[in-house]
């Protein structure tokens, strides 16, 4: 954990209140709780003709009842008042309530939402997943990832994910375009888009990135 997100994990249990760091909340689609919650919300007709021509519908049906109860719990509103498009890149924007950003990842059955009142980008992956090809890196990242074992080559993975989610264009990057570090400043990823801070949750099962901006463009690209 970090003191730049608020991270929940399981049940919702958040009161309306002002947010000042981005909110990640993590849970489980086969909980029947988390059930429960997504059936508070519906979907309406633009959010079916979405959802309908992408992979894994069903899943992300789930996720966008979830991210609606999410922020309809955070600004004391209706979860049906609650509405989401797609930008043309294909990242997700909240048009209701105004002033909210959001990212989503999903890795059946963990499902991670995050909101904040600026730019951000998440991923997540299974622990001990197949680690991404070697050609999804630089060359300086090859060379510093020779002989690594354990999490850290899906980390750099999760980072170049959160950081092109972060800039709205992740269906559009090639991951060997997306530089990362990780040194004494912290982790850090880099892009023609710009340059992001990252920061890591970890439990037995997942490992997830939170991508935020560290620079006054970052929030004009969102």
């Amino acid at each position: 954990m970090d003191d730049k997100a608020i991270w929940l994990t399981g049940a919702l249990k958040v009161a309306p209140e002002p947010i000042q760091v981005p909110l990640l909340w993590l849970t489980r689609l086969d909980d029947p709780t988390t059930a429960a919650l997504a059936s508070r919300a519906s979907l309406d007709a633009a959010d079916f003709s979405e959802l309908a021509a992408r992979p894994q519908s069903a899943m992300r049906a789930m996720r966008r009842k979830l991210t609606k109860v999410l922020l309809a719990t955070l600004n004391d509103m209706h979860p049906q008042a609650v509405i989401i498009v797609r930008s043309a890149t294909g990242a997700p924007r909240i048009i209701e309530p105004v002033g909210w950003y959001l990212s989503v990842a999903g890795q059946w059955p963990h499902c991670l939402i995050g909101v904040a009142r600026w730019p951000l980008g998440v991923d997540i992956e299974p622990r001990g997943a197949p680690p991404p090809p070697l050609d999804a890196f630089t060359e300086r990242e090859r060379i510093e990832l020779s002989g690594c074992v354990g999490d850290t080559r899906l980390e750099r993975w999760l980072m170049k994910e959160a950081h092109a989610k972060l800039f709205g264009v992740a269906a559009q990057t090639d991951a060997n375009t997306i530089e990362t570090c990780i040194g004494h400043a912290g982790a850090i990823a880099r892009s023609a888009s710009g340059r992001s801070t990252i920061s890591f949750y970890h439990s037995d099962a997942i490992v997830c990135a939170l991508a935020q901006g560290d620079e006054p463009a970052c929030q004009s690209r969102a």
